[in-house]
């Protein structure tokens, strides 16, 4: 047995108090897991000659532009008694390059992988945007085993720029402040003294974390635009901008102390103009995974571009009344279990009737997105409800268009197969244009749902999903399924209800085999408001895989009359027609019939399936 002492140093030199020690070997019978809370002593522990994965997180530095320091030695051999300094200064900051101005926009996370032996050894961490950077030290290449350290990133546009001259300084609005739309200049002025203030904008100084709040008002009174708080000395300044709630009287940024030197200089020397952009439907997001294989190099720098990069083009319709909805993409690497509950994301704010490029990490990285039609009340756990898409990588140079909640949002079959006298289905009850796909509850609407199973024109049973096994009869028989959706809410809009039947044949088989039911995709050209030119004919596209006949209607009053709509087969369940729709104030309601082999059958109707303008 050897002793192994760890003392640790901050980034500024000074002793430091170590979170995190972890030392892992081949055997788990042999691991050390420890911290320091006293400097001076440091932490000490006993453990059997041989080679161990040790790694410390140091936590972030207390000063205005915290960094997260994270020590490692992926091969730290233990043949003697041993002194290791955990020194953060040696720790390399990290640099993600953007050919855009980016801002941390969600939390950054960060991970080691260690192969020893048999063992698989997995680590992650987290930080908020609270902290400005994270730095690793370089190790030298790995000898035996395997050995990861990756990264996660998200960043998007600023939400608001300040330029005072050639200079644009970094800022943050308040949790609470109102938007600021397009481009301002306002004259500055010193808030902190007497005096009129109308439509300029206000400089006050900080002294502790919160004491503006109560100087806003008075601010406001005083005729001030929007008002600039310069944070204490040593204090980071970071809020998580919400557009819900209670809302600041006047529109108020943040900056750190050292940054606002350069208003404060400008105040003294008699004001100036600045010029303030707002750009709160951030048009560009960078999800970015970083991966360092074998070893951490003197110096990560992961330049964004094309070689490393897809661009996934989203659109996010407003489907009801809410202005911002809610968002999540997570990535994870080959080696970490698939599982969205325990990842490490914030939700994030996502404006609708938006449209984002979004610049994702290529390669073996696996994502997956979840978007909430609306703004949900909490942000700090898995999105429940809404819509998602599967797991999957992009390629490099790659140009994907995603649509969420592109009409007609509708209850589809995504799976649906036959074993011995078991039928299994699939059927979520929102399924976007894109396959984007969702259930019932889990958003603060109200939603009801009944389906209804029949063997041979007979009820069998009846539940609230079309979800899981039926049982089937062994001999061939009709079966028929009902389901039928409604979703009340302001936040939605479009897809108020739905009436979907599946008809089929199925006798049993040897093993498992799909089975013959039929549907409908739509391809309605709507805007991000979920509505369509009044007047002059649009393409209307439906596919219906495996269809004899197709027939569809429209209706302008929820149902109560229907039209039908002349249809032109392309080939392959195809169908396309040119539809000159009148105006509406609820919008277009949906009717498919679709006929297949050996009786099969589908009927669908949405009622306000999209909008006319």
């Amino acid at each position: 047995m050897h002793k192994v002492h760890f003392t640790g140093i901050e980034r500024d030199g000074s002793p430091a108090r170590v979170p995190v020690i972890m030392m892992q070997s081949a055997s788990s019978r042999d691991d050390a897991f420890g911290y320091i809370l006293d400097e001076q002593a440091g932490w000490t522990v006993e453990v059997p000659e041989g080679v161990y994965h040790t790694q410390a997180v140091m936590g972030e530095s207390h000063d205005e532009l915290p960094v997260d320091s994270l020590i490692l030695f992926p091969e730290l051999k233990v043949d003697r008694d041993l002194e290791v300094v955990l020194d953060a200064r040696k720790a390399v900051p990290i640099e993600i390059r953007t050919s855009q101005p980016v801002m941390q926009d969600g939390i950054a996370t960060y991970f080691t992988y260690r192969t020893i032996g048999n063992r698989r050894l997995a680590f992650g961490a987290m930080n908020f945007p609270s902290v400005e950077a994270l730095a690793v030290t370089p190790t030298a290449q790995v000898q035996e085993g395997t050995f990861e350290f990756s990264s996660r990133w998200q960043l998007a546009a600023p939400r608001v720029t300040v330029k005072v001259g050639r200079d644009t300084l970094l800022v943050r609005p308040t949790i609470r402040s109102p938007e600021i739309s397009g481009t301002k200049r306002w004259k500055l002025a010193d808030g902190d003294a007497d005096g009129k203030l109308k439509g300029k904008i206000a400089v006050i100084t900080s002294k502790e974390q919160g004491d503006w709040n109560s100087k806003f008002d008075g601010l406001k009174e005083r005729g001030a635009a929007a008002v600039i708080v310069v944070g204490p000395d040593g204090s980071p300044m970071w809020q998580p901008w919400q557009p819900t709630g209670d809302r600041d009287p006047l529109p108020a940024l943040m900056i750190t102390h050292d940054r606002g030197q350069v208003l404060l200089d400008r105040l003294r020397k008699g004001g100036g103009t600045v010029e303030v952009t707002g750009r709160f439907q951030t048009p560009y997001l960078y999800e970015v995974m970083q991966v360092s294989s074998g070893r951490v190099p003197e110096k990560i720098v992961h330049d964004v571009n094309w070689r490393n990069t897809a661009l996934v083009d989203s659109h996010y319709p407003a489907t009801g009344s809410d202005r911002y909805a809610k968002d999540q993409r997570f990535g994870w690497r080959p080696w970490q279990i698939y599982s969205l509950d325990a990842q490490m994301e914030t939700q994030r704010v996502l404006p609708t009737a938006n449209r984002r490029a979004e610049y994702v990490s290529s390669g073996d990285t696996q994502w997956q997105h979840i978007v909430q039609h609306m703004h949900t009340w909490e942000s700090n756990s898995r999105l429940r409800g809404g819509l998602t898409d599967g797991p999957r990588s992009y390629r490099a140079g790659e140009t994907v268009k995603e649509r969420w909640f592109a009409p007609v949002v509708r209850p589809a079959v995504t799976s649906a197969t036959r074993t011995g006298d078991v039928l299994a289905i699939q059927v979520p009850e929102f399924v976007d244009a894109d396959g984007h796909t969702g259930y019932a509850g889990g958003s603060d609407t109200t939603d009801t749902v009944k389906a209804r199973f029949y063997r041979d024109g007979k009820l069998v049973e009846e539940r609230d999903s079309l979800r899981g096994t039926f049982t089937a009869a062994e001999r061939d028989a009709e079966y028929r399924m009902e389901l039928s959706t409604a979703r009340t809410s302001e936040t939605w809009r479009y897809a108020t209800a739905t009436e979907s039947a599946w008809t089929f044949r199925s006798a049993r088989t040897q093993g498992t085999q799909a089975l013959p039911l039929l549907g409908v995709d739509y391809d309605i050209p709507a805007d991000l408001e979920g509505r369509v030119p009044k007047g002059l004919p649009v393409p209307l596209g439906f596919t219906a895989k495996g269809a004899k006949t197709f027939k569809a209607e429209l209706s302008y009053d929820d149902g109560k009359t229907w039209k039908p709509i002349p249809v032109l087969p392309l080939g392959q369940g195809r169908y396309t027609a040119l539809v000159g729709h009148k105006k509406t104030e609820t919008g277009v309601s949906l009717r498919v019939t679709v006929t297949g082999d050996k009786g099969s059958r589908f009927e669908q109707t949405v009622t306000r399936a999209y909008g006319v303008r």
